[in-house]
């Protein structure tokens, strides 16, 4: 985050990590966020509490890091996610959401 010492990661477990880059130490823990692993975490340019995750379960998710609690998910039939490097990004005002996607069909 901009405003803090702290750093988000995505895992194969589904799980959102935050780590106190100061000490290194693990902050905070939000697990089973996605049904399979965590493919981007960003966080919100004009937010410092909210973070945009990408998982391979083809949702994305904002996330408040105060509440550990999903405040939107953004979930369309023909967008999937396919592979576990799939980023996801906010805009630079922080109003919207953008995500690359594939379909095997």
């Amino acid at each position: 985050s901009g405003e803090t010492n702290t750093v988000a990661t995505g895992h194969l477990d589904g799980g959102v990590r935050f780590w106190d880059v100061r000490t290194g130490d693990r902050a905070l823990d939000i697990p089973n966020l996605h049904e399979g692993g965590v493919t981007s975490v960003q966080w919100n340019p004009k937010s410092s509490h909210e973070i945009l995750t990408n998982g391979r379960d083809s949702t994305l998710k904002i996330v408040d890091a105060r509440t550990n609690c999903a405040i939107s998910t953004f979930h369309e039939v023909g967008f999937r996610t396919l592979s576990n490097y799939a980023s996801s990004s906010f805009s630079p005002d922080g109003l919207y959401v953008a995500a690359g996607g594939g379909d095997t069909g």
